[in-house]
């Protein structure tokens, strides 16, 4: 939600597919909220809205879904998929460096589940 950025005009709004997941967003959103007011109130470059385009995609790969099945659910070509993960990969790489034990272990094993297969194939 905080990486990927679609290529649409109108994005791609994806089903978030726990109820988890679904709190995180609202959390992220009024996070979010916060960081546009603040950019605003300081006239400041606005960041983007978070977008949700990935989430579902990244799930399902993360799942151990296979690549063919991955792609015809997004419809994201496979070179914009892989950058995606490479990009979520580095996310997770900085969130383990800083984070406290419990959630960057979390991240850790995030990074497991997404670098496998043609992600895993080359480095960042």
């Amino acid at each position: 939600m905080v990486i990927y950025e679609s290529r649409e005009r109108q994005p791609r709004r994806a089903e978030i597919p726990t109820g988890a997941l679904r709190d995180r967003l609202r959390s992220l959103q009024l996070l979010w909220g916060r960081v546009r007011r603040a950019e605003e109130t300081h006239q400041v470059e606005l960041s983007r809205e978070l977008d949700t385009g990935f989430t579902d995609t990244v799930f399902a790969w993360a799942e151990g879904k296979p690549l063919e099945d991955v792609l015809a659910e997004s419809g994201l070509p496979p070179g914009d998929f892989v950058r995606n993960c490479k990009q979520l990969l580095d996310l997770l790489r900085q969130i383990e460096e800083v984070a406290p034990p419990e959630v960057a272990g979390v991240a850790r094993e995030a990074q497991h589940a997404i670098n496998r297969s043609v992600v895993s194939y080359t480095g960042l």
